[in-house]
């Protein structure tokens, strides 16, 4: 079993308000548990409450929450990503654990001004894939759960970016949850 749903209702603290945050709390009710929603200003305060046992669980991406699982202070049960990561590879996936469909990895992009040049773009870009050849960028990454998407230019970004809220969006309205 992934949790101990013996306490009715959970403390799920949700550290921000975001489709992220808001996708990974909802989750949980597709599988029918009984949350009771805690907000937080944040991960940090949200990550020392968890730490402490004032509250139950969080759905964090690995970049916050890494250090605490290998120092044993918190104990992870599955992750939202396809696979699992090098540095958790103990934790199984939702997927592995019985939960199909619930997947929701952590991604950045860089993003500048609308009205920006495309020589800046271009350059912007171009600094960006330097960087993330850089073998102590990439060891940052990998030490933090996080792997460079390998999307190139700004209109892959634009791609990827419409096929996840595309997606999420299709989550949400099938577990019932109304987007404003």
């Amino acid at each position: 079993m992934l949790l101990d749903v013996s306490l009715k209702p959970v403390d799920f603290v949700t550290q921000r308000v975001d489709i992220g945050a808001r996708y990974g709390t909802e989750s949980w009710l597709v599988i029918k548990l009984d949350i009771m929603l805690v907000p937080y200003k944040g991960a940090g305060p949200a990550l020392n409450d968890l730490v402490g046992g004032h509250v139950d669980m969080i759905c964090d991406q690995p970049a916050s929450t890494t250090g605490w699982i290998q120092n044993g202070n918190i104990k992870a049960i599955a992750l939202a990503t396809k696979e699992r990561l090098p540095t958790l590879k103990e934790v199984p996936t939702f997927e592995e654990s019985g939960l199909k469909n619930l997947e929701l990895a952590v991604w950045h992009g860089l993003y500048a001004s609308k009205g920006t040049s495309a020589p800046v773009v271009a350059k912007l870009n171009s600094a960006l894939q330097t960087a993330l050849k850089d073998q102590a960028v990439v060891s940052k990454c990998d030490n933090l759960g996080a792997a460079p998407a390998n999307l190139q230019t700004s209109e892959g970004l634009r791609v990827h970016l419409k096929s996840e809220v595309n997606r999420l969006g299709t989550a949400l309205r099938t577990a019932g949850v109304p987007l404003q």
